[in-house]
């Protein structure tokens, strides 16, 4: 094949350039010889010679929050260690040999994964060239994502409470994440796709004709001196955890609306977060 010797590299015989230089100086000893060599097209026996010859020295392969926030481009560790604070990314606190201070280690696979899942943390035009750098760029080509504001004419919605709303019946999929604007909605386009398909909006304007029905039949009782029946109670065994649970709802809901409703509001991502006596009253338009 031309331009290739063997089973070596095509890079592998030419001079070494300067952008080259710094992406070896930057991250050897930070990912293995082999990906490095990868990035490179170059052979490991390359690599390891080009290191010798100018002097670097394996390390630990990390990145402290000084190093990851310069080459993502954030204000400063402290943003970094606001991720982990978050879950977002996975590091660990420890003393270096020859050190009396404690630092912050992220692995280079831990913060491709944050990046890969939450890639709007960063702006890429603030970023240095680096492997990083285009893991953003392929996420937002690949699944691009948008603030509460930006998704609003891209669903169909005017109203930003129709659109919390129907976050926090998890008929549509968000991230409240911490951004240079401080915390806020984050939608992705796939989320916004799923959405669409389903189409929740006729079920809620279908609950809606429902609950207003209900409210102005309680009101003409009320007005006729009846009594009116505002809530029921059920026994229920939940799906995910087995634990029974009290439900308070309304009356009209039959036995197989409670449950689902239950399930809709309680079971998310096949986790449970009800207590031991839940009201389902405030799900509802009384």
């Amino acid at each position: 094949m031309a331009g290739q010797v063997g089973n070596r590299p095509a890079n592998s015989a030419k001079l070494w350039t300067e952008k080259g230089l710094n992406i070896l100086a930057d991250n050897y000893g930070r990912v293995s010889d082999k990906k490095l060599a990868g990035r490179l097209q170059r052979s490991e026996t390359s690599i390891e010679a080009m290191a010798c010859k100018n002097g670097l020295t394996r390390r630990e392969n990390f990145y402290n929050a000084s190093e990851l926030a310069r080459v993502v481009g954030v204000s400063g560790p402290n943003c970094v260690i606001r991720w982990k604070t978050f879950g977002y990314l996975k590091g660990k606190h420890c003393l270096l040999t020859g050190r009396k201070l404690r630092m912050w280690m992220f692995l280079e696979e831990n913060i491709e994964k944050c990046l890969r899942q939450r890639p709007w943390l960063v702006d890429p035009e603030n970023m240095e060239r680096h492997f990083f750098r285009s893991i953003v760029k392929e996420e937002w080509q690949r699944d691009p994502w948008y603030t509460l504001t930006q998704a609003m004419p891209l669903l169909g919605l005017k109203n930003p409470g129709t659109t919390l709303k129907y976050i926090s019946r998890h008929w549509l999929t968000a991230e409240k994440a911490y951004t240079r604007g401080g915390r806020q909605w984050i939608i992705r386009r796939s989320a916004i796709k799923a959405f669409l398909a389903n189409d929740h909006r006729a079920s809620d304007h279908r609950e809606y004709v429902n609950a207003a029905r209900r409210a102005s039949a309680r009101k003409r009782h009320l007005n006729a001196g009846r009594p009116v029946r505002i809530a029921q109670e059920w026994l229920l065994t939940c799906p995910a955890c087995g634990q029974p649970v009290k439900i308070t709802t309304d009356p009209q809901l039959k036995s197989p609306h409670v449950r689902q409703l239950f399930i809709r509001t309680f079971n998310t991502n096949e986790h449970c977060n009800h207590n031991a006596e839940e009201n389902l009253l405030t799900s509802l338009k009384l």
